[in-house]
């Protein structure tokens, strides 16, 4: 009940920020195709925010957040033609929710988007083999999770996680989509992370309103192993090295900050990953969870600046 609540509050939230524009605003030099349908369900959506005459740019999908249940893509369509003026073609997607859907479901959509990128992205001027995954909050979630997913599949053997279903389902989908799931990770240029929820396990002793309410959103009903299964749909299950650079962004202020986003940043410096952390003080208010959702935000501002400096690294490459 508590969910459906949820959901029903956000979808007016919804509704109402669409009316008011902000999150719909011009930016010079981008243009937009809303709605392109990457999968036949009516969530499968995504838009794509591209600058105008300019080729061979790297491409960001990204996944809002919403608690694995909530919100939707036309809230960070102002957030997404800002990167996108930065010198990137972005895909701002929707995809499927909790409790309805599985975890193992949304990574099928992370995949289903990422294979419409390398399928059309050139027709918007973008460079396949220069993949940046990005999302917020539990979009981040989804696309480490599929990124570690990707990385620990090509590293290990199938005999080595039959126990696994997760990885398992992963790997199945992933091959079916993909022919060859080497040059796919070869292809992803790197992560950008607003956020995010990394280790499921202890995320709901981080006091984050609502959070018990969105994990019980993500548990099957018939899960009899409610740890273990948090367990293996936490990106940290998954973690080796990355030579990609991930970029993290978060607020101290954020209940999340020291579980889930401080916490993944040291694991990834400790096996050597490439990992840059832009981490807000604690006394700046305005980096609450969701800061980019408002990108006028001077925090959103700053990390766009971030942003832009990494997405032209990649175009001078």
């Amino acid at each position: 009940m508590k969910l459906k609540l949820l959901k029903l509050k956000t979808k007016t939230l919804t509704f109402l920020g669409n009316c008011i524009g902000y999150f719909n605003t011009k930016v010079k030099g981008v243009q937009a195709n809303y709605n392109c349908h990457y999968g036949k369900d009516k969530k499968q959506t995504l838009d794509i925010l591209y600058p105008t005459k300019q080729q061979n740019l790297p491409c960001v999908v990204y996944l809002h957040g919403g608690g694995w249940s909530c919100y939707d893509k036309s809230l960070f369509r102002s957030t997404c033609k800002t990167i996108a003026s930065k010198g990137a073609v972005v895909f701002n997607c929707n995809y499927r929710f909790a409790p309805k859907h599985t975890i193992s479901d949304m990574l099928m959509d992370v995949m289903l988007a990422v294979k419409y990128a390398v399928s059309h992205a050139k027709l918007f001027g973008g460079d396949t083999s220069k993949i940046i995954l990005a999302g917020d909050s539990s979009g981040a979630h989804l696309v480490t999770l599929f990124n570690n997913l990707l990385n620990y599949i090509n590293q290990n053997k199938e005999e080595s996680y039959v126990d696994n279903p997760i990885a398992t389902t992963f790997a199945s989908q992933c091959k079916q989509l993909f022919d060859n799931t080497v040059c796919l990770q070869n292809s992803i240029a790197g992560l950008i992370l607003f956020y995010g929820a990394y280790n499921l396990a202890n995320v709901e002793e981080s006091g984050f309103k609502h959070i018990k309410t969105f994990i019980k959103g993500v548990i099957p009903a018939n899960t009899t192993d409610r740890q273990g299964y948090l367990q293996s749909i936490s990106p940290t299950t998954y973690l080796y090295k990355n030579n990609q650079p991930t970029l993290l962004f978060s607020g101290e202020i954020d209940k999340l900050h020291n579980s889930q986003s401080l916490y993944y940043y040291h694991l990834l410096q400790e096996n050597g990953s490439n990992v840059t952390a832009h981490f807000f003080d604690k006394k700046i208010k305005k980096a609450q969870h969701k800061f980019i959702t408002f990108h006028k935000n001077p925090i959103s501002q700053r990390a766009f600046e971030v942003i832009e400096e990494f997405v032209q690294q990649l175009n001078n490459i």
